[in-house]
């Protein structure tokens, strides 16, 4: 560990940012340690979101880690909205207070990524899923009545979801563009495995079906597929993937390319580092 690194920043309080400030104690880094997060819970177990915790069977504190023995300023709640590099500073911002300047000798980048949405104004009654506040208001909206569901996205997350709610014994449309669920990925027979046992549990599959418009004025009542047919939901969930949280770098002098482009000493300006995207 280089001796001109006393004071490291880690934007990003998530997995990836508390396991690389756990990894640089364990190397004997003994210097000053922080953490940005924008959320304001603790690290957590995010793959949960879509299952055990969305059917109400762990909570908040049952998905916890640990961030003991970091020795670390960590700062929940706080969004990262500046990069200088030459005065190797980012700039922070708590609420709606002023944003402040945070120097640093070193600065990793973990700021992860977030859930892409649909076209068009926010509309109640539609969801994404990325962090534990999304997943408290989906579980309160799928306990609410017995409403029907619409997933829009085939992927990971949006089976898990579909599957959590039949559990919940729900109705349940999982919609894709693509003929297979999860297909692009795990391939075409997983994909029909796939499909074939979510219509074993009764999910309704609209698949090779794209998504023209969502329906409602107050609330969502439905989604309208491109062949002119409407799913009925008064819950709908987007699941069609992410886009890196990097807004904050533009104009700071780092290749962006869907993320940071950072491929050694060449491309990352001295003193900053990307580690992973969650």
């Amino acid at each position: 560990m280089s001796r001109s690194l006393r004071r490291i920043t880690i934007v990003g309080a998530s997995i990836a940012g508390t396991r690389a400030a756990a990894a640089l104690r364990r190397r004997g880094f003994d210097g000053a340690l922080t953490l940005i997060g924008a959320e304001s819970v603790p690290v957590y177990q995010r793959p949960s979101l879509s299952k055990t915790f969305l059917t109400g069977d762990q909570q908040a504190a049952d998905i916890a880690l640990s961030q003991q023995d970091l020795d670390a300023d960590i700062r929940l709640g706080t969004r990262t909205v500046q990069l200088d590099v030459a005065k190797r500073q980012v700039w922070l911002q708590e609420g709606d207070r002023a944003p402040y300047a945070l120097p640093y000798d070193g600065l990793l980048i973990a700021c992860g990524a977030r859930a892409r949405r649909l076209p068009g104004p926010p509309l109640p009654g539609v969801h994404t899923l990325r962090s534990v506040a999304d997943a408290d208001v989906l579980r309160q909206g799928l306990r609410t009545g017995s409403p029907r569901v619409a997933v829009v996205g085939a992927g990971l997350i949006g089976q898990e979801v579909a599957a959590t709610a039949r559990t919940l014994g729900l109705e349940v449309t999982l919609i894709d563009p693509l003929p297979l669920p999860g297909a692009p990925v795990l391939g075409t027979g997983a994909g029909r495995v796939l499909a074939d046992l979510h219509r074993e549990h009764r999910t309704r599959l609209c698949m090779g079906c794209g998504v023209a418009a969502l329906e409602g004025t107050d609330r969502v009542t439905g989604v309208r597929l491109r062949d002119g047919t409407t799913v009925a939901a008064d819950v709908v969930v987007v699941g069609i993937g992410v886009d890196p949280a990097v807004e904050w770098l533009i104009g700071s002098g780092l290749h962006l390319d869907n993320g940071v482009r950072c491929a050694g000493k060449s491309r990352c300006p001295r003193g900053a580092r990307r580690h992973g995207r969650r």
